[in-house]
């Protein structure tokens, strides 16, 4: 942008009090923060196809997954319950799901877009599908027991490695 005219200092200090309004500004909680919490005791893997329990004392409850943008994330030893998706992807999102149980009404794991979610030794259930997905996203499973139909529109590509049951 080139500024022209005999104020050129005036138009410099507005374009920052635009850009410096436009910005996001994170306010941290003032006062004493409590310090990390007890370590996370070990959980006992899920075999692969044991349709598992919610009280199982090896895995641990957790909220259905919604991740966007280009985040990773990674899940090992729990258990999620979800009355729509279990797992959704939105974006560039990479998900490494282990030792795990996913179980929904709608999708178990939903993909739109080119996101990632890995698979391995898992029960996946979905109400609707285990596996959608929509766009160029992928799967790879590995050792894992998925029930429910596959459906992928786009260019998208579940890759099984042979140790998985589809039912």
């Amino acid at each position: 942008m080139r500024i022209t005219g005999t104020r050129p200092l005036f138009w410099l200090l507005v374009l920052t009090a635009a850009v410096a309004s436009a910005s996001c500004i994170i306010h941290a909680p003032s006062g004493p923060q409590p310090g990390p919490g007890p370590a996370p005791e070990p959980v006992e893997p899920v075999e692969p196809g044991d349709p598992g329990d919610p009280d199982d004392p090896g895995l641990t409850p957790y909220p259905p997954v919604s991740c966007t943008g280009n985040d990773d994330l990674t899940l090992d030893g729990v258990y999620i319950e979800a009355s729509e998706n279990g797992i959704e992807i939105l974006g560039n999102c990479d998900v490494v799901i282990t030792n795990s149980e996913v179980r929904a009404g709608g999708d178990a794991i939903h993909i739109t877009g080119n996101g990632s979610v890995r698979v391995e030794n898992c029960v996946i259930d979905g109400g609707r599908t285990s596996v959608s997905i929509r766009g160029n996203g992928d799967v790879i499973a590995t050792g894992s027991r998925f029930f429910g139909p596959r459906e992928v529109v786009g260019n998208g590509d579940i890759q099984d490695d042979g140790t998985n049951s589809w039912e």
